[in-house]
């Protein structure tokens, strides 16, 4: 897997995005939001449909805080929820993608884990291949989220995991295949749509990838998240001047890191060091990152 700063993180990276199915809140649910520990543990002494009302609301609650990317929260509810009913598997379910958006894999997978032996499902499988993608286990997690989508063709984060992994392996049709299937479910995502830019970049189908990263920036939110990759599809495809143009020193920095690292990657040393050298020279700060390249770089001369 290529070590390009931008490129291959945001691939893993955008694997672990939120994305589930989500839920409208109902009204009932918000006046449960802010509960506190002591008071759930007044309310188990509430009427039998009060609690279950309770219960419900704070599952709904947790299953929303994950879809928009609420992490912490939505483990806080999902906890919460089951303090008052311990074995609800829902409730299970959205405090493990709550533990995976927060990067703790060990719960998240334990969580998955035994999800998977209680109450499989779709979300389940996902959730595992993803938390075993994020812990560079991208056999296992290939296994998962096959199932996944076999079960359930709709979950997009599980195409672009399968994306991910097959961009890994240098699988290019397969990796492409599945990015568009997730793309078929989500047109509008701009995870999906990246990643399948990222993965025509790295196959130096530049014209394709530039064609990739201008539908990203259509999209709402999708100029951040693709400017600079798109940036270096232009580069590539030697138009310079447009992808340098309108970028402040720091994005000019940037660009001539991602240059560098590709040039390096593909054996053009000394145009890498080059590269690396003018970022370094134009970052107007520090840049840690250009610094290490330049070292591996100068290392691969001698």
């Amino acid at each position: 897997m290529k070590t390009l700063n931008g490129i291959s993180v945001s691939m893993i990276m955008a694997a672990l995005l939120t994305g589930c199915a989500g839920t409208s809140l109902k009204k009932h649910d918000e006046k449960y939001a802010d509960i506190s520990l002591e008071q759930l543990l007044d309310a188990k002494k509430l009427p039998a449909d009060q609690k279950a009302e309770m219960h419900a609301s704070l599952v709904n609650r947790a299953m929303a805080d994950e879809t928009k990317g609420l992490h912490k929260s939505a483990v806080k509810h999902a906890t919460l929820a089951l303090n008052l009913v311990p074995d609800d598997p829902e409730a299970q379910l959205w405090l493990a993608y709550g533990n995976l958006g927060q990067g703790h894999l060990e719960k998240a997978k334990s969580g998955f884990s035994q999800l998977a032996n209680t109450a499989p499902s779709a979300l389940v499988n996902q959730g595992l291949g993803l938390t075993l993608l994020a812990q560079n286990k991208p056999q296992e997690a290939q296994i998962q989220l096959n199932e996944a989508v076999a079960l359930d063709s709709n979950l997009w984060r599980s195409w672009n995991g399968l994306g991910v992994i097959y961009d890994m392996s240098e699988s290019w049709r397969l990796a492409e295949q599945a990015f568009k299937a997730g793309i078929a479910v989500a047109q509008h995502n701009t995870t999906l749509n990246n990643n399948l830019g990222l993965s025509y970049l790295r196959q130096k189908r530049l014209q394709e990838a530039i064609i990739a990263f201008e539908n990203v920036q259509a999209l709402p939110g999708g100029k951040s998240v693709s400017d600079l990759n798109f940036r270096t599809a232009l580069a590539l495809n030697g138009e310079m001047s447009r992808a340098l143009g309108g970028t402040t020193d720091t994005e000019k920095a940037q660009l001539y890191n991602n240059l560098g690292v590709i040039k390096l990657d593909d054996g053009d040393v000394r145009d890498a060091i080059q590269f690396l050298k003018k970022a370094i020279a134009t970052s107007p700060s520090y840049y840690p990152q250009a610094e290490k390249n330049l070292e591996i770089a100068k290392s691969a001369l001698s």
